[in-house]
């Protein structure tokens, strides 16, 4: 297991550079990808998934660091090598015949370790609705914004590159991404935000990479997010449907979330269509009266 103290020095920037004060946005996705459960979502023999999520959390090495030490305390509690929301939740592979029960406390035990750590722990999530963004969108207007994945990961990045608005001059935010074919292509949309010339907030993004939450804690972190948050959104928003999860980190963490559903698209229609920008480049769609409400504090 890769710890963030042996992470730092390689992603904080040569001696001479070590001024900069580096917090870390740690990112996963999840969407339905199962079409036997939604046989109406299989189109010219492909499935479109109805909803994408990219979430993650926020927070300075010192958080990360005691967070580590904890969730690594669950885990060996749990007698698993590791934290997997689908798993946990169906309770199959690591977790096959487990009690609901010992999978309560187990969850219980983990969300403690990330709510003891109140709003210097933040939560950040971009939701997609898939099928309303290819049916409203067009080609054309979808070719400069993204595939999905993109789409949610350079709003996450936005955001926080806003919310730290506050911040002396000296921070920044590196991004870690778990590896895999759900968020390829990210690292480019990173850095094409980070030397664009439209955008105002670039000198807050330093590096992106991608890791594997076998060997960094934290992205498991943003595993139950990405999921809880996906669970959230694909069932409509529903206020009855807010599972326990989330109800336990709401009241704790600094939690920011967004979607684009049919209604918002709609809206941002003509924007997206006639914007001058790849895949890579950016334009903030952001609510401005929420970056002004939000944001990160630094213990």
């Amino acid at each position: 297991m890769v710890s963030i103290a042996e992470l730092r020095p390689l992603l904080s920037g040569p001696p001479g550079k070590r001024y900069l004060l580096i917090l870390w946005f740690y990112c996963d996705a999840s969407y339905d990808s199962d079409p036997n459960l939604d046989p109406t979502g299989v189109v010219a023999n492909r499935y479109v998934p109805r909803t994408f999520v990219v979430g993650g959390f926020l927070a300075t090495d010192r958080i990360w660091g005691r967070i580590e030490d904890e969730w690594a305390e669950c885990n060996k509690w749990a007698g698993v090598s590791r934290y997997r929301a689908a798993a946990v939740n169906s309770r199959t592979g690591e977790f096959e015949g487990w009690k609901k029960e010992k999978r309560d406390e187990y969850s219980a035990r983990l969300l403690k370790a990330l709510g003891r750590h109140g709003t210097e722990l933040c939560a950040v999530s971009m939701g997609l609705k898939i099928r309303d963004y290819e049916r409203i969108i067009s080609e054309e207007g979808r070719r400069k914004w993204g595939e999905p994945n993109v789409v949610c990961f350079k709003q996450c990045v936005s955001y926080i590159a806003q919310l730290m608005g506050n911040l002396g001059p000296a921070y920044r935010f590196s991004t870690i991404v778990d590896r895999g074919d759900d968020l390829n292509g990210v690292g480019d949309c990173f850095y094409g935000m980070k030397d664009s010339k439209r955008w105002g907030f670039g000198h807050r993004l330093f590096i992106c990479t991608a890791a594997d939450a076998e060997d960094l804690i934290p992205l498991q972190t943003a595993d139950l997010i990405a999921y809880e948050t996906f669970k959230y959104l694909h069932s409509d928003r529903d206020p009855e449907l807010v599972r326990h999860a989330l109800k336990a980190i709401l009241p704790h963490n600094k939690v920011l979330g967004k979607w684009w559903n049919a209604e918002r698209l709609e809206g941002m229609k003509d924007l997206l269509e006639d914007a001058q920008v790849g895949p890579s480049g950016f334009i903030a769609l952001w609510d401005n009266e929420d970056l002004e409400k939000e944001r990160f504090i630094v213990g």
